[in-house]
């Protein structure tokens, strides 16, 4: 069967706790748990249950990651995960509306998943359902053994979302001297990263708490250069609500 041809936007969840994020997340489960997987519809304990699980997952992990698929202002997909342990990434959860599936929604919250993760870790790993499997292995390159795993490397000359700019654990050469102060402003700030050729990030993004946006860029470098990622930076982060 042929793709479907659908409109949609991958777009980083920098604060989870955001009114109505969890709630999409269980609404999205619940559908593909009946439709795909034959499983109950959750109850009010499950669904208490998975939110105690998200706000745990959220708060007791420096560094965490969601994504959501939006298409006509709906969310039709998302992923979630967290750091597993040194260097290794986890992916909690990955599901997309059945309605959905053949259009690439799941694809591309993959790759979103694996150029951020990049960022801190060599690997990310998780536990796929039997019926998924093939998805991950013949299509994307995981290798199941314990877990479903694959090895991860950055991406070059690609701009890419970080949930925690903490220095030290950037796995990536910085190139560039950032006010580490102004990128601590609150827990929920949008950071967009530019990753150069040579995979190292030469620009970074954020938007500060009065709500202006502020860049670090390699200056060392021509403008005329460095000038097509820079307002590609900013465009990204102005999209970001």
């Amino acid at each position: 069967m042929a793709k479907q041809k659908l409109d949609f936007n991958i777009v980083p969840i920098f604060n989870q706790t955001a009114p109505g994020v969890w709630n999409d997340f269980i609404r999205i489960e619940a559908v593909c748990d009946t439709e795909l997987y034959e499983l109950s519809y959750p109850t009010e304990p499950i669904i208490q249950s998975r939110f105690r699980a998200y706000k745990g997952a959220y708060h007791e992990n420096k560094h965490n990651f969601a994504f959501g698929a939006y298409s006509n202002g709906q969310m039709i997909g998302f992923s979630q995960g967290r750091l597993y342990q040194e260097n290794e990434m986890y992916l909690d959860r990955l599901y997309v509306l059945p309605k959905y599936h053949r259009c690439g929604v799941g694809t591309q919250l993959l790759k979103a998943v694996e150029q951020t993760s990049a960022l801190i870790a060599t690997k990310i790993k998780f536990i796929a359902l039997e019926e998924a499997a093939s998805f991950y292995e013949q299509k994307h390159g995981y290798q199941q053994f314990a877990y479903m795993e694959k090895n991860l490397s950055p991406t070059a000359n690609s701009i890419v979302p970080v949930f925690q700019w903490v220095k030290k654990d950037i796995k990536l050469k910085i190139t560039i001297p950032v006010d580490t102060r102004a990128l601590k402003q609150n827990k929920y700030q949008p950071i967009f990263a530019h990753i150069n050729d040579d995979c190292e990030i030469d620009a970074v993004a954020t938007r500060t708490n009065n709500g202006t946006n502020k860049i670090w860029a390699n200056y060392n470098i021509p403008l005329s250069q460095s000038k097509p990622y820079r307002d590609e930076l900013l465009k990204t982060l102005e999209k970001i609500k």
